[in-house]
């Protein structure tokens, strides 16, 4: 579904996953951010799936620019900036850099016999 609805706040309009409960995303404003939901998840327990490293990679966007998975679990477009890493700062990247990590945690799941966009990823 490529529905695109518009809004005043920033957009996120790619999503990786990444180990240990991180997340990089691409908002629509050019920014590059590295989200660590590890606490949230742990923290709260309508997020408790999200602690399956196999499910937590089926991360998506909804139509608003946020992040959603499959059960919908899901972060708000305009609140995604609380969960920044504080070890990153926030950066601002191309497609390219999100494809290398595409391939970072590719090379990690060929072990398990998966691929990325065989969880739903981008």
């Amino acid at each position: 579904m490529s529905l695109r609805i518009e809004s005043s706040w920033p957009r996120a309009t790619q999503v990786v996953s990444l180990p240990d409960q991180h997340l990089r995303v691409l908002m629509d404003d050019g920014r590059c951010l590295t989200l660590d939901l590890g606490p949230l998840i742990q923290r709260r327990d309508a997020y408790w799936r999200l602690r399956q490293d196999r499910y937590f990679r089926q991360v998506s966007l909804d139509p608003l620019g946020g992040i959603c998975w499959p059960e919908g679990e899901d972060l708000a477009p305009d609140g995604l900036e609380r969960y920044m890493a504080e070890r990153y700062s926030e950066r601002h990247c191309g497609e390219s850099e999100l494809a290398e990590d595409i391939d970072f945690v590719n090379a990690g799941a060929k072990s398990k016999g998966e691929r990325l966009e065989d969880c739903g990823g981008i």
